[in-house]
């Protein structure tokens, strides 16, 4: 919801880090950072407080469920215009026993938000993740466990993998 916010507010994510954490009897909590960057037209302009009033209101909207984040991604505003082609690539990998999932793809606008969104959709929990833009291309670091906080298996990954894909694909990344 929040990449979708962000995007569809007309800016550019180059980097964000998100953290999620558990605690006993409490619903889990996120935080999430976020740099951002402005369409070309105001480049090099700061980004000020005003300039984040839409990407608040856009959340308000999505929170109380006025609104859904695959609606945000159709109405996107015009935003920098997407590094060169590239095929996307999406894989696992392991570290220490966790479901790391890889995806590098051609940036552009929504990308993080198709992602997340193909995720949720496939009941997989970001636990951690890492987004860093390089040259116009993505490269998304996302540590998923089961919605019940449960390791993935290795069909379950394939699976997961396959639905990033096809939605990166559906999206025209």
């Amino acid at each position: 919801m929040m990449s979708a916010a962000i995007a569809a507010s007309g800016f550019d994510i180059l980097m964000a880090e998100a953290y999620r954490r558990s605690r006993d009897a409490q619903p889990a909590e996120t935080v999430a950072f976020f740099e951002l960057r402005r369409p070309s037209d105001a480049e090099g302009k700061p980004i000020t407080g005003d300039d984040l009033v839409p990407i608040s209101r856009e959340l308000e909207a999505l929170f109380a469920g006025e609104t859904r984040a695959d609606t945000l991604l159709q109405r996107n505003a015009p935003t920098l215009r997407p590094g060169p082609q590239a095929p996307p690539d999406v894989t696992f990998a392991d570290d220490d026993g966790a479901s790391i999932l890889l995806v590098e793809a051609r940036d552009r606008p929504g990308l993080l938000a198709t992602i997340t969104a193909a995720l949720t959709e496939a009941s997989a929990c970001i636990v951690d993740s890492e987004i860093v833009t390089v040259d116009g291309r993505a490269r998304d670091r996302f540590q998923l466990t089961e919605a019940d906080g449960g390791p993935l298996t290795g069909p379950r990954r394939d699976a997961i993998a396959h639905s990033v894909s096809v939605a990166i694909g559906r999206s025209g990344a």
